[in-house]
């Protein structure tokens, strides 16, 4: 069932965008309902409480709809719990969107808003699109994809609510609870970004990739998406520690893209061979 759900998700999030029907705003929302309903609890508290809540309501589901119409009901909410967990935007709609941006003020935004995400600096546009891309690709798509094959549904959900928190701090109150978010999202994406850069090399330069992986073992926990961003570099064979990198040379863009495309095609050969296993 795994290589099934995750094909078709991937199929339908490579070609289409649903990014417009995930709707994450109510998670907040019910974080202060249940923060109202216990005034004196902390914040750090109520926000485990709450993504606990949900886990357990979905562990539900799936035991309730595990052995109806022979598994055919699991399966399709298991493709609507994955590709909900996707994004919250789609990674390819908005990478093609950056790439064909040609006003400089959008420009500007876009790396305004690359550089307060990911806490890089010091790159031309283009680098850091390409950066922004990976970081992106891994955390919509590959992380959710990791902790699906990893626990289930469940995986999926606890990986997206943890980072939908990290990302979206909209006032004072919400700042209580950043810190322990950007810990927990941190420590899961340890293993998935690790799995990735060894997708990447698989699907770029081997070699390198592993080399540029063994000089930073010990990178910490707040750099996993520069050791990610680095790795993806040296899979396209672009050495950035020693000299910038010249857009109209490498088409590093396009270049990135097309690493990402591969990685997937990897990523479902890993899935079906576990699938065939297990």
């Amino acid at each position: 069932m795994m290589f099934a759900v995750i094909f078709i998700v991937l199929l339908i999030e490579r070609f289409f965008d649903w990014g417009h029907l995930r709707y994450w705003d109510w998670f907040p929302e019910y974080q202060r309902l249940v923060q109202k309903k216990l005034p004196k609890v902390r914040h750090d508290i109520i926000f485990a409480l709450t993504v606990l809540s949900l886990l357990i309501a979905l562990l539900c589901i799936e035991f309730l709809i595990g052995n109806v119409l022979y598994g055919f009901i699991q399966l399709l909410f298991q493709i609507i719990v994955l590709l909900y967990c996707l994004g919250p935007r789609n990674f390819w709609v908005d990478a093609f969107n950056a790439m064909s941006t040609v006003d400089e003020k959008q420009k500007s935004t876009l790396l305004e808003s690359a550089k307060k995400n990911h806490h890089l600096t010091d790159y031309n546009a283009n680098e850091l699109a390409a950066r922004s891309f990976f970081i992106e690709a891994n955390c919509r798509v590959f992380a959710v994809l990791f902790w699906y094959m990893v626990l289930g549904p469940v995986g999926a959900l606890l990986y997206r609510l943890i980072s939908y928190r990290a990302r979206n701090v909209t006032d004072q109150t919400d700042r209580q609870d950043l810190h322990q978010a950007e810990i927990a999202i941190s420590i899961l994406d340890w293993l998935p970004i690790r799995a990735l850069i060894i997708v990447f090399a698989l699907g770029g330069h081997f070699v390198q990739v592993f080399s540029y992986w063994h000089k930073h073992l010990s990178m910490n926990l707040s750099e996993n998406e520069i050791l990610l961003a680095g790795a993806g570099f040296a899979a396209l064979g672009i050495d950035t520690e020693h000299a910038k990198v010249h857009p109209k040379e490498y088409l590093v863009e396009n270049s990135a893209i097309y690493l990402v495309d591969r990685a997937l095609v990897i990523v479902l050969i890993i899935a079906g061979i576990i699938s065939t296993v297990l």
